[in-house]
């Protein structure tokens, strides 16, 4: 009897080093899918390369009960490598970067579906990453003090600030080998590092800075999504690894910089602030302030809860779209925004039902709007005025009363806070067309330049899309069973002018019947404004108070 039990070595397992039958056994050269790649390289990857001559001498198969481990054990590390890129993401969207969540939400559906379901952490079906942002202020890391938190971390790196000084200065300390540099418009900027980046570490920041030229990097065309953000065009700033996909944001970060020409000290390093300190010490007291906990539009003021939503603000100001509906004309700033639209305005299925009147929507945010509207409570109170609306809807369109931003005619002095307002009355009083109208759907567009483009999608429809109504369906079947546009006289129901085909249809809902209604212009030829105009005329004719019969007097 030997003191090993190996007297059949090589001829065992090579994970458990077991005598086993050879049908139970597979060779360490076949390749598997769980382990996504041989036995061998998963065996090399999680232990080390064997050397060429010994491989003559080492088991060539693995037993199926160690197999099962490896799969098992490859799933899993797959899971924690999954979870650590969750992670990851997600602690540095409370460092102000939203940018890493969203690709990863992007690039891992599948896996982040499989990762949410297997730890339980997803409460309902198709959540995105915006759902996550919206609630990311009730999670605990959201209150949790950063410069504190980060505090014991920065300890070996004291002094990684950024630090803007002169050419003069920037040359008494060029022999110093733990800085990283870049030279652009007379102006240097360094990161003075401490002792403890190795020079791998400064390389890399070397490379960072000599790559950000502060020019526009196209990402190779792909044909899945060609509306993606991941692969707009990217803006890299030069003096500082601040990068983004934004035009606005980018050009007030740079303005930033030009501000701090010929100054020196420390700077934050938050891309919207970028404030010079004499000391490290007055910017980590800066720091622990905790001033960027919110981002406010230099534009207008308002303060936005993550870096993202602040950047694709301050592109609405400008009117930059990114996003284009492959149905209509229409652009958005979100990608989000646009499946929205596609949903709401394109699709006719029906997905969501209101339980009070019965009316059906595509998706669950527009039923959760319109379920507002039922509330008789005025929850939602103007802050300037103190006049209270039943929904967010209305106090947002009220609010727009006390802006500074007015539309002014451009042919007398009147102005509106609503472009909408202003059109009508150039119509109504200039006898100038602003409205544009399809005489189709009735939809109304700024020129006719517009409306002959809308035009020819009912000329030439999509495939499952209704040359008339221009709804889309999934499917055949919900084609032919879609409610398309008829035409009628008027917008009248229960003694009451609804005067609009969207307020009259959702009102015949209340009655269980589902419509598409449109009345067409009386006239040809003249102005949405005007028409609204005479019809506004006619009823106050009609509505003129008229005394009643006087009883006689009985004498």
């Amino acid at each position: 009897m030997t003191v090993f039990n190996l007297l059949t070595f090589p001829n065992v397992c090579r994970a458990c080093l077991q005598s086993v039958h050879p049908d139970q056994t597979i060779p360490v050269d076949t390749y598997r899918p769980l382990l996504e790649a041989t036995v061998a390289t998963f065996l090399q990857d999680i232990s080390f390369e064997m050397p060429a001559d010994l491989l003559p001498f080492i088991p060539d198969a693995v037993c199926i009960a160690c197999l099962e481990v490896m799969e098992f054990f490859s799933k899993y590390r797959r899971k924690i490598k999954h979870l650590h890129e969750f992670l990851s993401a997600l602690v540095r969207v409370k460092l102000g970067d939203e940018q890493p969540l969203r690709e990863l939400f992007e690039s891992r559906t599948e896996h982040l579906d499989v990762l949410f379901r297997d730890l339980d952490l997803c409460n309902i079906t198709g959540a995105g990453v915006e759902d996550l942002l919206d609630e990311y202020d009730q999670y605990a890391i959201a209150s949790m003090d950063t410069a504190a938190a980060t505090q014991e971390a920065e300890e070996p790196m004291e002094e990684q600030y950024l630090i803007y000084c002169s050419e003069e200065e920037s040359e008494a300390t060029q022999s110093e080998p733990d800085e990283w540099s870049h030279r652009s418009k007379g102006l240097k900027i360094e990161l003075d590092t401490g002792t403890a980046q190795n020079d791998s570490e400064v390389q890399k920041l070397t490379a960072l800075a000599d790559s950000g030229t502060g020019k526009q990097q196209k990402a190779p065309d792909s044909q899945a999504d060609k509306s993606s953000s991941l692969l707009r065009k990217q803006f890299h700033c030069e003096q500082c690894p601040y990068k983004t996909i934004f035009t606005v944001a980018y050009t007030i970060h740079t303005k930033k910089h030009e501000q701090n020409e010929g100054r020196h000290g420390f700077v934050c390093n938050n891309p919207y602030c970028l404030q010079l300190f004499d000391t490290a010490q007055e910017l980590k007291l800066h720091k622990k302030a905790n001033p960027h906990k919110q981002y406010e539009c230099e534009i207008c003021g308002a303060e936005l809860k993550h870096r993202i939503s602040l950047e694709v603000h301050l592109e609405r100001h400008v009117g930059i779209t990114h996003f284009q509906c492959t149905y209509c004309t229409s652009s958005f700033h979100t990608k989000t925004e646009m499946q929205n639209h596609i949903a709401a305005i394109h699709i006719s299925e029906d997905r969501a039902e209101c339980e009070q009147c019965g009316a059906v929507f595509t998706s669950n945010k527009l039923l959760k709007q319109h379920i507002e509207s039922h509330n008789t409570a005025r929850n939602y109170q103007c802050v300037e005025c103190k006049r209270s609306f039943k929904t967010q809807h209305q106090l947002n369109r009220h609010f727009k009363v006390h802006s500074d931003v007015r539309y002014q005619c451009e042919h007398c002095e009147v102005s509106y806070t609503r472009r909408d307002k202003l059109r009508m009355h150039v119509e109504k009083a200039h006898k100038i067309q602003t409205y544009f109208v399809c005489d189709i759907c009735l939809r109304s567009f700024d020129n006719d330049e517009a409306l002959q483009q809308h035009l020819q999608r009912h000329k030439f429809p999509n495939n499952l899309e209704c040359g008339t109504c221009l709804l889309v369906s999934l499917t055949e079947e919900s084609f032919a069973k879609h409610t398309c546009i008829t035409y009628q006289e008027n917008y009248i129901c229960c003694g009451h002018d609804f005067k609009h085909h969207t307020v009259y249809n959702k009102h015949m809902m209340r009655h269980g019947i589902k419509v598409n209604a449109r009345v067409k212009p009386n006239a040809r030829g003249v102005l949405v404004g005007q028409e609204r105009a005479s019809k506004t005329t006619e009823e106050a004719r009609s509505c003129a108070f008229v005394l009643p019969d006087q009883p006689e007097n009985e004498t």
